[in-house]
C-alpha cells in the first residue's frame, strides 16, 4: 500500500509538473507544439516544414486556407482550415493559456476572417447543417458558392480569443463579422413587413461572442494595458473609414461606415461600451433608414439586444470555464 501510495503520489506531482511545463510555454513554444500535430502537416501540405517559427506557420496557414484569396473556398482550402482550428484550440487547450504571438495570431485572424460565413454560423448556432458537421471528425461540405466548414463553438471561440491578444488581429475579426452583417440587412427585402423584418436579430449573438472575447482580454490585463489594447483595437478599426455613403446608394457600406462614424465621435472611455451596443446600433440605423415605425423598430431593437447578450454570456462562459 505504501509504495501504491507513492506511487500515485509521484503521478501527481509529474501530471501538475507537466502542466505547469505546458501552461508556462512561450507563445514562440507554442508555435512549435502547434507545428508538430499532425493535422497541421496535413493542412499545409508542400508548405509544412518541421521546427517552424509562429511567423512561418502563420504565412503557411494563410496560404494553405485562402491561396488566391478567391471568396469561394475549396474543399482542400476549408479542411485545411478545419484542422488547423482543431490542432490550435487544443493547444491552447492542453496549455490552459491564451497566449499567443502576433506572428501567429494576425495570420490565423486574416484566414479567419476569410471564413465569415462559417464562423458566424457556428457563433450564432441556428443553422442545420453547421450542426450536423459539427463533430471534429465530420469532413467539410459543399453548398453552391464553395465549401463550408463546422466545429463546436467553443473551439472557435477558444482560437479567436487566443489571436485577439493582439489588439489588430481582434479588430480584423470584428471588422468581418461586422461587414458580414450589414451585407445580410442590406439584402433583406424592402417589403418585408416587421415579421420578416424580425430576421436581423439572428445576427446579433455573433456579435454578442466578439464582446465576450474582447471582455474576456480586458479583464485579464492591468488598466492601463487593457485600455491601451482597447484604443489600439478603435484605431484599427477606424483606419480607412470614411463618410457614411446614402444608404440607398451603398446600405451595407453605409452601416458600416455609420457605426464606425460613431465610433470615432465617442470619449475614449466611452468606447467599450458602444462597442458592446453594435448590434442595436446598427439595426437602429438599418430600421430608421427603411422607415420602420417605431414601435416595430423598438420591439426588434430589444430583441436584437437580447439575441446579443446571450451571445456574450454564452461565450464568456466558456472561456472561463
Amino acid at each position: 500500500m505504501a509504495i501504491s501510495v507513492a506511487i500515485l503520489a509521484l503521478a501527481v506531482i509529474t501530471g501538475f509538473t507537466s502542466w505547469k511545463f505546458i501552461a508556462g510555454t512561450s507563445p514562440e513554444d507554442s508555435c512549435a507544439h502547434i507545428s508538430e500535430d499532425g493535422r497541421i502537416s496535413d493542412a499545409l501540405g508542400d508548405g509544412y516544414k518541421p521546427d517552424m517559427n509562429c511567423s512561418e506557420l502563420g504565412a503557411a496557414i494563410e496560404k494553405a486556407t485562402l491561396g488566391d484569396g478567391r471568396e469561394h473556398h475549396s474543399q482542400e482550402q476549408a479542411q485545411a482550415m478545419k484542422n488547423v482550428l482543431l490542432a490550435i484550440s487544443d493547444e491552447i487547450e492542453q496549455r490552459k493559456s491564451f497566449s499567443m504571438s502576433p506572428d501567429l495570431g494576425r495570420p490565423v485572424a486574416t484566414a479567419l476572417a476569410g471564413y465569415v460565413v462559417d464562423t458566424n454560423a457556428i457563433l450564432r448556432g441556428t443553422e442545420v447543417e453547421y450542426a450536423r458537421h459539427i463533430l471534429p471528425s465530420a469532413p467539410v461540405w459543399q453548398e453552391d458558392d464553395g465549401y463550408r466548414l463546422s466545429i463546436p463553438s467553443d473551439y472557435l471561440a477558444r482560437v479567436m480569443r487566443a489571436a485577439s491578444e493582439d489588439p489588430e488581429a481582434y479588430a480584423r475579426l470584428r471588422m468581418a463579422d461586422s461587414e458580414y452583417v450589414a451585407e445580410q440587412l442590406s439584402r433583406i427585402p424592402r417589403d418585408a413587413g416587421p415579421t420578416a423584418a424580425g430576421t436581423p436579430q439572428v445576427f446579433s449573438p455573433s456579435i454578442g461572442a466578439l464582446d465576450a472575447i474582447a471582455s474576456h482580454v480586458l479583464q485579464e490585463r492591468e488598466r492601463s494595458e487593457a485600455d491601451d489594447w482597447l484604443n489600439a483595437v478603435s484605431d484599427e478599426l477606424l483606419k480607412d473609414s470614411v463618410t457614411p455613403p446614402a444608404f440607398k446608394d451603398a446600405p451595407a457600406k453605409h452601416l458600416v461606415e455609420s457605426w464606425k462614424h460613431g465610433l470615432r465621435a465617442v470619449q475614449k472611455e466611452e468606447r467599450r461600451s458602444y462597442l458592446e451596443q453594435q448590434a442595436v446600433d446598427m439595426v437602429a440605423t438599418w430600421g430608421k433608414a427603411r422607415g420602420m415605425k417605431s414601435q416595430d423598430l423598438g420591439k426588434l431593437l430589444a430583441s436584437c439586444g437580447q439575441a446579443s447578450d446571450s451571445g456574450r454570456h454564452q461565450v464568456l462562459r466558456g472561456l472561463k470555464e
